[in-house]
């Protein structure tokens, strides 16, 4: 969402030629395009089953990348919200990224409700804007989401423990007393 200000570009796709270097070649598949946005990228997940989600989301910023100007002093600073909940303020990939040929994933856990999951990212107003290259606004390389496990390990209750000791219980002295009624024990012939 938005348009870039001060340019005649509006490309919401960034994509690089040559992989970063700092980036393992199984992982440069993940960084080689990137939406961006001057204000905001959403992304949805619908249909989903209620429950913990592990929200894993892949940043580069390579659109310094392509540039490859470590001397840049352009900023891309903004905020990531999980299901409308603020889980990141003032991001800066290239900070967080220790550089322009890194990368960094940020996991999050998240509830879905209502079978649906919102991912939203957007530019706080911070972050530089200038010419020729506007550096502010939200950009993401790849978000992978997956159910987290459930624990087993949960402790019974005292209701379904005292059951539990009571039919075990009153199973053997069942038995006994379907012995008896059928004359197996106790001599009737």
């Amino acid at each position: 969402m938005g348009i870039f200000l001060g340019t005649n570009h509006n490309q919401y796709t960034v994509d690089v030629e040559k992989p970063l270097c700092g980036i393992s070649s199984d992982d440069a598949p993940l960084y080689k395009t990137a939406p961006a946005s001057p204000v905001s990228l959403k992304y949805y997940g619908f249909c989903m089953k209620n429950g913990k989600y592990k929200a894993k989301l892949h940043f580069a910023d390579i659109e310094y990348g392509e540039n490859r100007d470590p001397s840049s002093k352009g900023k891309r600073q903004f905020d990531v919200a999980i299901q409308d909940k603020k889980v990141q303020e003032n991001f800066n990939i290239r900070e967080a990224a220790k550089g322009i040929n890194g990368s960094v994933t940020l996991d999050f856990i998240a509830t879905v409700k209502n079978n649906r999951l919102d991912i939203h990212l957007y530019w706080s107003g911070k972050g530089s804007i200038s010419s020729p290259m506007e550096y502010y606004g939200p950009l993401i390389s790849a978000i992978s989401v997956s159910p987290v496990p459930r624990k087993s390990g949960r402790k019974p209750s005292a209701m379904s423990i005292a059951t539990l000791r009571g039919s075990a219980l009153l199973l053997p002295l069942l038995v006994a007393v379907s012995i008896c009624q059928m004359g197996w024990l106790g001599g009737k012939g």
